[in-house]
């Protein structure tokens, strides 16, 4: 909440501008999914080993936690994401390539081409 809460000045200052940065805000983007899906094993280490503390106990490892999450988002990110979405965009253009000539059907196959001989 608090990370919704300091992001959206970031937010609402580029909502209506003209992008700056497109790759950047792109980049931003793909990370917060990658946030998304590591934060929760952070909060069960948190809830494992400071289950009984209150949350003002917590507060700083909770803190600590938030600056180790977002430099390992972004590095699976640049180490993973990325270099698995290029692989992904060769191989569809490989096969649009390869697609032999014909016309497609409704469900994207090929349709056999009969010619009179």
């Amino acid at each position: 909440m608090a990370l919704a809460l300091g992001l959206c000045p970031y937010a609402v200052a580029t909502v209506r501008k003209r992008a700056g940065n497109p790759r950047f805000d792109r980049d931003l983007g793909n990370v917060t999914y990658v946030v998304y899906l590591m934060h929760m094993s952070f909060v069960a280490l948190i809830a494992h080993f400071e289950g009984g503390w209150s949350r003002y106990q917590q507060l700083p490892t909770i803190v600590a936690c938030w600056i180790v999450v977002f430099p390992a988002a972004w590095a699976v990110y640049k180490l993973f994401d990325q270099p698995i979405e290029r692989l992904r965009q060769a191989y569809v253009r490989s096969c649009r390539r390869a697609a032999p000539a014909g016309r497609e059907s409704s469900d994207g196959r090929v349709a056999k081409v009969v010619t009179a001989s």
